[in-house]
């Protein structure tokens, strides 16, 4: 079956001469080597381009390294985002940042806002490290970290970041409430407004990213990475938020008094692929999510239904 589809995907492409764009394919390497390497012998039409932060290991017509942004411009970017924030100096600082990031791009947006919101000041920066490096990944890694212990500096603010980091996805507004209500945190009785003003929008674009008013995820794995390698306990902190997913699974199954319509059916089918990636990550007991699945009896008629 999986062979017939990936014929079948090929045919598509190669007859439509559609371009297919794989993002993020370190991710997805080890499911895709053998379709990319068919690609690679039938297409002649259609085209593949699959970015990785890893060297790909499969056949290709052409491989283009991406290193920094070009030295103009990256100086043209900062300049931009200084002066928005009104930032005085901003020749010196734009060279300073530019010489402490080597035109990474993700290190410069995690910097910039280290100035623009007077975090940092120009002392202070001109002794913040550097990268040497920047097609040295651990080393761009430990520049990520220790620019995000800079910009997020509450330590309450970080263990709500920490306890969103091991989800697989990202988060809405509930979810981020139900993590300040398991960590006792009186923001869980905000509303969304006061959510994103109050709290996301301090972290936004540089930590935390939106693709629409509602759903949230960080700006860039290597952030989400800065941000996990941060919590001390990962064991306890993967079953607060497995508990929190479960009891949302369990509060959506049980609305016998709400017509279940695809938006409900979509918002459950979500939480419970959220939970089951978490414990495929952490090997917690199925048990847990069994209990959730009996609840959602349903939602899972619907599902079947609706195909």
């Amino acid at each position: 079956v999986a062979g017939s589809i990936e014929d079948s995907l090929l045919n598509w492409l190669e007859s439509n001469k559609v371009v297919l764009f794989l993002d993020d394919f370190q991710k997805i390497e080890g499911n895709f080597k053998d379709f990319i390497n068919k690609a690679f012998r039938r297409l002649e039409n259609g085209k593949i381009i699959i970015a990785s932060r890893e060297r790909a290991n499969v056949r290709c017509h052409l491989y283009k390294e991406l290193k920094s942004l070009e030295e103009e411009d990256c100086k043209k970017m900062i300049e931009d985002e200084l002066k928005k924030a009104s930032v005085e100096q901003r020749k010196e600082y734009v060279e300073i940042i530019y010489e402490k990031t080597k035109g990474h791009p993700l290190a410069v947006k995690m910097l910039v806002p280290l100035v623009s919101r007077h975090k940092l000041s120009l002392d202070e920066l001109k002794k913040f490290g550097c990268i040497r490096d920047v097609q040295d990944e651990d080393e761009v890694r430990e520049f990520i970290s220790r620019t995000f212990l800079e910009n997020v500096e509450d330590e309450k603010d970080r263990s709500v970041l920490k306890h969103l980091s091991v989800l697989k996805d990202g988060f809405d507004y509930n979810i981020l409430r139900a993590v300040f209500e398991e960590l006792n945190d009186k923001r869980y009785e905000w509303d969304d407004g006061e959510l994103r003003r109050g709290f996301l929008s301090q972290l936004m674009p540089h930590i935390i990213s939106s693709a629409d008013d509602r759903k949230f995820n960080f700006s860039h794995d290597m952030v989400k990475e800065a941000v996990y390698s941060q919590i001390e306990n990962v064991k306890e902190v993967r079953e607060r938020i497995l508990k929190i997913l479960i009891e949302r699974i369990i509060i959506e199954a049980t609305k016998k008094e709400t017509p279940i319509d695809e938006k409900n059916l979509f918002v459950y089918e979500e939480t419970l692929y959220q939970a089951e990636e978490l414990m495929k990550v952490g090997g917690e007991e199925k048990e847990l999510l069994g209990i959730a699945l009996e609840s959602s009896g349903t939602l899972s008629d619907y599902g079947y239904h609706k195909g």
